[in-house]
């Protein structure tokens, strides 16, 4: 008894870690309780009230008299709690209906007890699984597809939390092993204490072994093995390898956009603190269809502080997809860009400077800044596409020579904005660079030279030390780095020589496509520089000796072959002409009349996270994949079930086969509408059915009779009198199946599992 009482305490403490290691991972997911420790406390509280319900159905009276009576007592002298508490009760049903139905979310205020019934009920299945019916082998499949399936769409917890349970696993299954040979020790009256160690130590070999075979095949090093020849041939054989696990990330279904983060494109550590070595990928991120190569401008930042750039709140405007956006430059070429997202999902739209208009397959709001910084509301996923409409600026001389736009002066200290401590060396270089140069430009342009021709590009420079301004150790000590150092470099040197600047972060396009189509991936991610030449406008600079300048401040060649040919004066009416085709286009659009003039895009999300929508989407989705993985288990298990019980009775001592086959014989007969009656013998039962279902081949009393001898006479049957039975079985078998029919016929026998039992167990 002791041994019984103890085992059966370590299924109940396993099954109570067990269910835990789900629910934390639900409560993680849906923000409930401070922290692990409590969720554990009230995961385990509801474990055990579940079991004390499901095993003892009087302990359900007990809390359900101890439950009325304080609510009888309120009643009587606090009613308004009653009324209070009835009343959220029915708040939380009826927004729980409603979530399931999709037409609403959880509310905040429901978001515990949304999580404790769910807790509830996983307890419930845990417990009808593990307890009462004893198939822990179910549990392995039905959790583990919740774990990967949450690890699969980036709940990084599940990873750790699926760890836990396997241990967990593994525990129960020593323990369910070391109580059946308890049951065989009992009945056999063998020696606890000498055979419990022998058990004991073979499990403790068995799982010893399992567990070192898995960590001699785990990796052993922090750094990876790396092979660009092996990864592009199985992505090129199997292309299916580049989504795995990102599909859903950057999904419109199941994945959250994100505002543009250099970051994340592997060119900066942190967003905390520019340099540092990086590590970039080659992984594809957007597909970009246009005639030229192009800078695709995704954040804008005009802040310098603390060796960072942070993003200033600056005025946006809304406007509608395809509406014409208000503009800056007055001389260029228009052309139209086609952006496709990869792998992606964000709220910024990637435009060259500078875009005129943009067009989704969908209408929708956009907001637009002074900088032209431009956030999709609805945001853009995976495999979706927007086109950018833009018009590319002449180059500086021809700027030059027409009147330029006036830089807003309301704004123009935060483009010449410097940190107070910035070291006076930086002035200096700057301005020994810049001394022989008289305008803007040409003083812009020597600093872009001196960085190119005097600096190294590198990956792997070394990390600020602390103390240090990021500018000045740059230029004076580390001389090397990658693209953030030259353009935080230049866009610094410049205000101090006056120059306003604006510090770009994107993606550049590479250098070669394919019938105009370019493929841009992580390692393209760029940042670079733009200034303020007073009459000339904004003006795009290229301090990092890897790259080429930009093709839009060297002339419009690239753009388009027959383009020389056009004499500049005509330049003028083209650009017109098609900005009045634009404007007609937009005129026939119906704009929404009703959008805000200033809502901010500050708004909007800045961080992954996951709505309670998503949340039931993925419950739903795992539950009806649960659901559809245990009928297959149960039909497959009931089918090699049967089978191998037919197979055990042929090969068995056919005497010991007799009774259970025809305990099988009779259960048949009884879903065919004739049970054997209270009180009636086999021999009357067999007169009755004979009339009933007749057979010309065999002969249901003589069945009967070697059923009788066997059972109760012990005499030895011939294996032919056993394959009698199992014929006769198998004719009745068919005659159910035409009787109750297909589909009624294969579920009592596959899914329900009530037919060809095993007796002589």
């Amino acid at each position: 008894m002791e041994h019984k009482t103890t085992n059966i305490l370590y299924r109940i403490l396993i099954y109570v870690f067990i269910v835990f290691s789900l629910s934390n991972l639900w409560g993680i997911v849906l923000d409930v309780a401070p922290n692990s420790v409590v969720r554990l406390i009230l995961t385990a509280v509801v474990a055990i009230l579940i079991h004390l319900i499901a095993s003892y159905p009087f302990y359900w009276i007990i809390i359900s008299i101890a439950s009325i009576i304080p609510l009888l007592i309120l009643n009587r002298y606090q009613s308004e709690l009653i009324y209070e508490f009835l009343s959220k009760a029915q708040q939380l049903y009826s927004n729980v209906i409603q979530y399931f139905r999709g037409t609403e979310q959880i509310s905040t205020d429901h978001l515990t007890a949304f999580w404790l019934l769910i807790t509830a009920l996983l307890c419930l299945c845990t417990w009808v699984i593990m307890i009462k019916a004893k198939r822990t082998w179910i549990l392995l499949p039905l959790y583990i597809l919740f774990f990967i399936y949450y690890w699969y769409i980036y709940i990084d917890a599940a990873y750790w939390t699926m760890m836990f349970f396997l241990i967990l696993y593994f525990i129960l299954m020593g323990v369910e092993g070391y109580g059946r040979a308890e049951k065989r020790w009992i009945k056999e009256a063998v020696d606890f204490q000498q055979e419990g160690q022998l058990q004991w130590i073979k499990t403790a070999l068995v799982y010893g072994i399992l567990i070192v075979l898995i960590a001699s095949i785990l990796p052993k090093k922090n750094n990876l093995i790396e092979s660009n020849q092996l990864e592009m041939i199985v992505t090129q054989r199997f292309p299916i390898v580049m989504n795995l696990r990102d599909d859903l990330v950057y999904s419109r279904s199941f994945g959250q956009a994100l505002l543009f983060n250099f970051s994340e494109t592997g060119f900066q550590e942190s967003s905390n603190e520019l340099g540092g070595p990086v590590r970039i990928s080659d992984d594809i991120v957007m597909e970009v269809k246009t005639p030229i190569p192009l800078y695709l401008r995704g954040n804008i930042k005009t802040t310098y502080e603390n060796n960072r750039w942070e993003i200033e709140k600056i005025p946006q405007y809304n406007y509608q997809t395809r509406e014409l956006l208000s503009r800056e430059v007055e001389l260029g070429r228009i052309i139209e860009i086609e952006i496709n997202n990869v792998n992606m999902a964000t709220y910024t739209i990637f435009t060259p400077y500078q875009p005129l208009r943009i067009i989704t397959e969908s209408p929708g709001r956009i907001f637009v800044d002074d900088d032209f910084l431009i956030i999709r509301e609805s945001g853009t996923y995976k495999n979706e596409s927007y086109k950018v409409q833009a018009i590319l600026p002449f180059n500086v001389e021809a700027r030059a020579s027409v009147e330029g736009p006036k830089l807003n002066v309301d704004y123009i200290e935060r483009y010449l904005q410097l940190p107070d401590n910035l070291p006076l060396s930086v002035t200096q270089l700057a301005n020994d660079i810049t001394k022989v140069f008289n305008s803007p430009y040409q003083k812009a342009e020597a600093i872009q030279n001196y960085l190119r021709n005097n600096y190294n590009y590198s990956l792997e420079p070394s990390i600020t030390p602390e103390g240090r301004d990021f500018v000045e150790f740059f230029l004076f000590e580390e001389q090397e780095g990658y693209c953030t150092y030259f353009a935080t470099a230049m866009a610094v040197m410049l205000r101090t020589q006056g120059i306003p600047t604006r510090y770009i972060e994107g993606y550049r396009t590479p250098q070669e496509a394919v019938d105009d189509l370019y493929v841009v991936r992580q390692n393209n991610a760029h940042a670079w520089v733009e200034a303020y030449i007073d009459g000339i406008g904004w003006v795009a600079f290229e301090p990092t000796p890897a790259y080429q300048p930009p093709a839009l401040t060297t002339g419009l060649s690239g753009v388009n072959e027959d383009d020389s040919e056009v004499p500049f004066d005509e330049w003028e009416a083209i650009l017109q002409y098609e900005l009045e085709a634009m404007e007609r286009e937009s005129n026939d659009i119906v704009i929404d009349t009703s959008i805000e003039e200033n809502r901010p895009i500050n708004n909007l999300p800045q961080e992954s996270q996951w709505t309670l929508k998503k949340i039931r989407d993925h419950l739903l989705t795992i539950i009806y994949g649960a659901l559809i993985l245990l009928l297959i288990l149960r039909i497959t298990y009931n089918y090699f079930r049967m089978k191998k019980y037919l197979v055990k009775i042929i090969e068995d001592e056919a005497s010991i086969s007799v009774p259970s086959l025809y305990q099988n014989i009779l259960d048949t007969l009884a879903e065919m509408g004739h049970p054997i009656e209270k009180g009636e013998t086999p021999y009357e039962y067999s007169q009755r059915i004979i009339p009933n279902i007749y057979d010309k081949t065999y002969n249901f009393r003589y069945l009967t009779e070697v059923f009788i001898k066997v059972r109760y006479g012990r005499h030895q049957v011939e294996k032919t009198q056993v394959q009698d039975l199992i014929n006769y079985l198998k004719i009745i078998d068919k005659k159910l199946k035409v009787q109750i029919g297909f589909w009624k016929y294969h579920y009592k026998k596959y899914i329900k599992g009530t037919m060809y039992k095993n007796y002589d167990n």
